[in-house]
């Protein structure tokens, strides 16, 4: 259990901010970048629920 959680909270810090991306780029995410963006968003609040 200890190493999920762990492993959850890696991702969530390496996955995070969204916005320094789209900066880094120097152009607008594409369409697929935000899916899997909102994809991340939508996980983390599913797994925050279940903590």
């Amino acid at each position: 259990m200890e190493r999920t959680r762990a492993r959850r909270q890696a991702y969530a810090q390496r996955a995070l901010p969204f916005e320094d991306a789209a900066r880094a780029l120097g152009r607008p995410l594409s369409a697929q970048a935000l899916a899997h963006r909102r994809q991340m968003l939508a996980y983390l609040e599913r797994a925050a629920r279940r903590a």
